[in-house]
């Protein structure tokens, strides 16, 4: 058996791990609140200045007629909805790190 072989043997067993592969007590509740916090303030800052974008779009569309006014609500409507998609890896990261007990390892 070369070494490549040898070595890809050793890290598939359980053994071969520094520390067990689903092994929660070295991730902290306080970790998982900070890491949390991290995500926090990127994705639901990031959903919320989208949402209140595309509902000021949404509602300057009433001043405008014609072309302009069917831009800005095709505009005001896309960007409202991708304000969903932040929301919902907010609440995936979440539930990844709480429920899941997820460990994300770098």
């Amino acid at each position: 058996m070369n070494a490549i072989a040898a070595a890809r043997r050793r890290t598939r067993t359980w053994k071969g791990y520094e520390t067990p592969p689903c092994d929660d007590l070295e991730v902290s509740a306080l970790r998982r609140v900070v890491l949390f916090g991290v995500i926090s303030i990127f994705t639901l800052g990031l959903g919320a200045l989208a949402l209140l974008d595309g509902t000021r779009m949404l509602a300057a569309s009433g001043d405008y007629t014609g072309n302009d006014r069917t831009a800005l609500l095709g505009l005001g409507a896309l960007t409202t909805a991708g304000a969903l998609v932040p929301i919902a890896l907010w609440v995936l990261a979440g539930w990844a790190l709480f429920v899941r007990r997820q460990r994300w390892e770098w």
